[in-house]
């Protein structure tokens, strides 16, 4: 009787730790996060004009390197702040897949437009891979931007007051 419940109890304990293991060794899960803005003056920054959307929808994409097959993608829609997030189950190396966050839609008629610049597009990739040096499993993508259609004339002097112009840093 005495070595029955030895066996038993042993049992108990190496399911105990064996699930333990999985917990700590399973799947790698991700959060996702960042904001949607509406970009008054065009210049891709959040400036004091800016304003957080809601209801904008955006897409976490990844794409093999090699044969550009999409391997993952995830929608998700701001909420009254402006602000997303993703749950991702799983790795995507950064060596076989290429991930990033894409503008989809604004509900704003007036601030649709997706910016086609690819210095933007190339801001809005991210790492979703265990790596040496980071610590935390939330990945916050940088702000991506709504354009509107015609830039307010305020934004002149805002701008110059951030040292920004259109065209670029004032001289």
């Amino acid at each position: 009787m005495f070595h029955t419940n030895r066996i038993v109890i042993f049992l108990a304990f190496a399911i105990c730790i064996s699930s333990l293991f999985h917990l700590t060794h399973g799947e790698h899960i991700f959060m996702v996060k960042g904001n949607v803005y509406c970009d008054i003056c065009r210049v891709q920054l959040i400036t004091k004009t800016a304003k957080f959307i809601q209801g904008a929808k955006v897409r976490l994409e990844c794409k093999n390197r090699k044969s550009g097959a999409i391997t993952f993608t995830a929608d998700a829609e701001t909420n009254k702040d402006g602000e997303y997030q993703i749950k991702v189950y799983g790795e995507h190396l950064q060596k076989d897949e290429l991930c990033e966050m894409i503008p989809i839609f604004s509900p704003d008629p007036n601030c649709n437009e997706i910016s086609r610049d690819p210095s933007v597009r190339k801001a809005n990739q991210i790492t979703l891979a265990e790596l040496k040096g980071m610590s935390s499993n939330t990945r916050t993508v940088t702000s991506i931007g709504f354009l509107t259609k015609k830039v307010p004339p305020e934004c002149d002097e805002i701008l110059k007051k951030t040292s920004v112009t259109a065209f670029g840093l004032v001289p």
